[in-house]
């Protein structure tokens, strides 16, 4: 899982933390059930912009 941010004078990091403890309840079996040394095949990313609205 990779999450980015962006840049602002303050970023909304409750946000993104937020996207990553859901993905990792989603998707908790599936982490658990991945062997040792198993080629992993798919990546997951989140974006949270800390732009202003609009």
């Amino acid at each position: 899982m990779a999450v980015s941010q962006g840049l602002a004078a303050a970023p909304d990091f409750p946000t993104s933390a937020g996207a990553v403890v859901s993905w990792i309840e989603d998707h908790h079996a599936e982490l658990l059930a991945h062997a040792d040394g198993e080629t992993v095949t798919e990546f997951a990313g989140a974006n949270a912009p800390s732009c202003a609205a609009g």
